[in-house]
């Protein structure tokens, strides 16, 4: 287990960092030793004595131990003649079930239960360990515990064999790192919040406006960090004369069939790919033009004048002469 780190970076703004972090969940087999306090190695080893059954466990998370004498829980709130407590100064998880003064319902069968709530389902874990009067005698018996100065003797139960824990991978969520504390500072510097630059038009991707018209295009950012610049562009060729662009704002007054064409908003803050919007505007056009061609019909119509008549005879003379 342990927290990993990918970096990305090439040499433009700050490198991009994330982390994650793996948790292996697991559950040992329980270690159950056997403790004695005084030194008499005339007698039974644990008659008359006070034992102290010690049970350690590697785990994570950290395990829940039961004492059990038989199929019974143990609890000192119920049994003024058993004690459970945590030691001090020992390595990975222990509980100690002691036992004192032994009476003779004390001689039974102890099983030290372990168990981690049945995280990533391991299943729980015990171990068991019959105490008797003649447990420790023979060759084999360990040397009682002596007094106050001299190291304490323990008879060890292996844990049975059995196939390796289970593994559970838990990944923690993404996050971001502090960067490396500089050896002359004290501070370790806050993360910086990375993001790609993104952004929306205020009208559609085709905008049809009449000649003469004012036309307006915002171009909005809805994201980017850090914040992103932002520049307009005109295809075919570059921004007509009379177009005026500030910031995400494009203006072009008096719109004319000539200002027609796709007009590019980038946004970029050296973060992940340049964010683009493009429009395309179309300026009607309802007359013709100088170096436009085109077909016109003429209607023709009766002239409804009356014209003057006059009347001539022989060689051209007027009448009445």
């Amino acid at each position: 287990g342990g927290r990993y780190y990918c970096k990305a970076e090439n040499g433009v703004g700050v490198p991009a960092i994330k982390s994650i972090r793996v948790d292996v969940q697991y559950l040992d087999e329980p270690v159950l030793t056997v403790h004695q306090t005084v030194s008499d190695v005339r007698g039974n080893f644990y008659q008359e004595k006070t034992v102290f059954l010690r049970c350690t466990v590697n785990s994570n998370p950290p395990a829940r131990f039961i004492w059990k004498r038989g199929s019974d829980t143990l609890s000192h709130s119920q049994d003024n003649g058993v004690d459970i407590y945590e030691p001090l100064y020992t390595q990975g998880e222990t509980k100690v079930l002691k036992l004192k003064n032994l009476r003779p319902q004390d001689y039974a069968s102890y099983t030290c239960q372990v168990s981690v709530r049945n995280v990533c389902g391991i299943p729980d874990k015990a171990i068991t360990f019959r105490l008797t009067n003649t447990t420790g005698t023979g060759a084999s018996r360990p040397t009682p515990l002596a007094r106050l100065g001299q190291v304490p003797s323990q008879e060890t139960v292996p844990p049975s064999a059995s196939s390796p824990p289970p593994l559970c991978l838990l990944p923690s969520p993404l996050s971001l790192p502090a960067p490396a504390q500089s050896p002359r500072s004290s501070k370790t510097p806050p993360p910086v919040p990375l993001a790609p630059p993104a952004l929306k038009l205020s009208v559609n991707e085709t905008l049809v406006v009449n000649p003469g018209e004012n036309v307006t295009v915002q171009c909005l950012l809805t994201g980017g960090d850090p914040l992103p610049q932002l520049q307009w562009s005109h295809g075919p060729g570059p921004l007509p004369l009379g177009a005026l662009a500030q910031g995400g704002t494009l203006s072009i007054p008096s719109a004319q069939a000539r200002d027609s064409g796709y007009y590019n908003c980038t946004a970029t803050n050296n973060v992940g790919n340049p964010a683009k919007k493009t429009v395309n505007l179309l300026v009607r056009c309802t007359w013709p033009q100088e170096g436009w061609e085109g077909d016109f019909e003429a209607d023709r119509a009766p002239v409804l004048q009356e014209l003057p008549v006059n009347w001539a005879r022989g060689l051209g003379l007027p009448l009445g002469r």
